[in-house]
């Protein structure tokens, strides 16, 4: 059911952020302040807390708080917070004092649960005419835990005498049965156990569950599941535990008094035999006692501290080597461990979704989840880890993309720059070549058509002298001239066309044989591209040039071609 709050107050707190817990005491503004307060009330109602459980939530999630810090806050609001804490058994004064300086001292800073008087009890029901608590006598076994009785609460019970035996085992058990009360029900939810519980039974339904303590003493053969009382060993996990053993071996709620140490271990067990066994505790007061000695408050400040330091980041460095899932992982898992030793207002599935992707801010990885995360923790969790890896996958391609790529090593002339001597055969003067000019032979001249005139003439088609490829059949023809065009393309990169073959069938027919490492049609095809393509530039580190001296070098050039 959603909570609401009273109309009346609709001006006095931000709808939007009114049940948002406080983080820093120090730091809240009025709205927030009044909202919280109304929210703590509500939640208190919805879960029917009175008494010593109540009393436990108050200390929970006020942690920080002072005096100072109930100053700003609605009077009138912090009155009825006042008054619902009486009327469900929380005493607090009511003195003519500061209202918020008697909650913090009487509940938030007492050691102790206050033990009411008779005379406090006869206010409280004179002036309020309500009080849903233990403590009132009027209450019938229906409205209460404990027999009606003006004895104070956690009396330690005396062991029975043998004429008290005796007699009780003389009485019918008809003149008992109005003094018997049924065990009350413990309530599903492990972190809300009930108020209070009916005190021990007796050594004779003691020794009637011991197979009982026997089965869940098995149960617990693995310490993990135990109590010891260490930092992050959190109590409230561990009663998760013992509950649910206790379910699967059949123990009734008024045993589990009798089977509390057994789920204890090192600094716990020892607590235990020496601060409350043999004194006729019941379950809630050990659980309480065990509270108070091992969920100290500077244990409380540290959880708070790691809750607001834990970051993905924070994570990643502190385990160098180990994969950013795994690091994810780790974050979710600790966050977790944490937030079970924090107040309940931190126990909601929104607490934990928040703190996450608060964690998560500045990892590059993340953003894609970021942008617009899901409502629920195990939303946020699949998006993380599903953004996560799509960056992960998305850095090894283009890892593996770089590694493809050539190199300034396997291509050594990417970014060389050539002056080149255009006289295509090494005619004129040597001055100005560049460095990487390209062999072209022996023979050649200007416009590539002046080669030495001895050489034989040559059939393109199938090679013998004193043939021409036009007393071949068309069928041969088109072989050479897709034979051209391959050839074409892999030493001048351009499209051949039909008048293109048939200069180079005129000048390749009466062309001198050429000698060097490269076939002469490919040599015939570099040396054509200069009269076909308009010419390239090359430049390339040359040291000082003298003008003058390339002026008269490209005139001399020119006189010769």
């Amino acid at each position: 059911m959603a909570l609401t709050y009273p109309k009346k107050y609709e001006d006095d707190i931000n709808p939007e952020t009114w049940k948002t817990a406080i983080i820093n005491p120090e730091d809240v503004n009025q709205q927030d302040l009044n909202g919280f307060l109304l929210h703590r009330m509500a939640h208190y109602k919805d879960s029917e807390y009175n008494d010593t459980m109540l009393w436990y939530c108050m200390k929970e999630d006020f942690v920080g708080w002072t005096k100072e810090t109930w100053a700003p806050a609605n009077k009138d609001i912090v009155r009825d917070f006042r008054n619902f804490l009486r009327e469900n058994g929380v005493f607090v004064p009511m003195d003519g004092g500061a209202i918020g300086d008697n909650i913090q001292e009487q509940v938030i800073n007492a050691k102790e649960e206050h033990e009411w008087t008779p005379q406090e009890i006869e206010h409280q029901l004179r002036t309020m005419r309500k009080l849903n608590s233990r403590w009132n006598p009027s209450n019938t076994p229906s409205e209460t835990l404990l027999p009606p009785s003006s004895t104070p609460l956690y009396q330690p019970i005396q062991p029975a005498t043998s004429t008290t035996a005796l007699q009780q085992a003389q009485d019918p058990p008809a003149s008992r049965s109005n003094s018997l009360r049924t065990p009350p029900t413990r309530p599903t939810s492990p972190l809300q156990p009930a108020m209070q519980l009916p005190p021990p039974p007796s050594q004779s339904q003691i020794g009637g569950s011991s197979k009982l303590l026997t089965e869940l003493a098995k149960l617990y053969s693995d310490q993990e599941k135990k109590f010891g009382g260490e930092l992050y060993d959190v109590l409230n996990s561990k009663l998760r535990i013992f509950y649910d053993c206790c379910q699967k071996v059949g123990i009734e709620s008024d045993k589990y008094h009798n089977a509390y140490s057994v789920m204890l271990k090192g600094r716990a067990s020892t607590f235990y035999y020496d601060r409350l066994a043999g004194k006729g505790y019941d379950f809630d007061r050990m659980i309480y006692e065990s509270r108070c000695h091992f969920e100290t408050e500077e244990n409380k400040q540290q959880y708070m501290s790691e809750w607001r330091e834990t970051t993905f980041l924070r994570i990643i460095a502190t385990n160098p080597g180990v994969p950013r899932l795994d690091c994810l992982q780790k974050l979710f898992d600790q966050l977790q461990t944490i937030q079970r030793g924090l107040s309940e207002s931190y126990q909601e599935d929104f607490s934990l979704r928040d703190q996450v992707i608060s964690a998560c801010r500045g990892v590059e990885e993340c953003n894609l989840a970021l942008f617009n995360p899901a409502n629920t923790y195990e939303g946020v969790c699949a998006q993380l880890r599903s953004s996560v890896g799509t960056a992960l996958r998305s850095r090894e391609v283009q890892q593996f993309n770089a590694q493809l790529q050539p190199t300034s090593i396997d291509l050594p002339d990417q970014y060389d720059h050539n002056w080149t001597d255009r006289t295509y055969g090494g005619r004129g003067r040597q001055y100005g070549r560049g460095y990487n000019q390209r062999p072209r032979g022996k023979g050649g001249g200007p416009r590539g058509g002046s080669f030495r005139s001895d050489r034989q003439k040559k059939c393109y088609v199938c090679e013998k002298p004193n043939c021409w490829s036009t007393r071949h059949s068309l069928d041969e023809r088109k072989e050479a001239y897709n034979k051209f065009r391959q050839s074409a393309r892999n030493v001048g990169n351009r499209e051949v066309t039909a008048a293109y073959f048939q200069s180079f069938l005129v000048q390749y027919e009466g062309v001198e044989d050429l000698e060097g490492e490269v076939n002469e049609a490919e040599q015939l095809l570099m040396d054509m591209e200069i009269e076909d393509y308009s010419p390239d530039q090359y430049f390339t580190e040359y040291g000082e040039v003298n003008g003058t001296q390339t002026v008269a070098v490209l005139n001399d050039q020119q006189c010769s071609q």
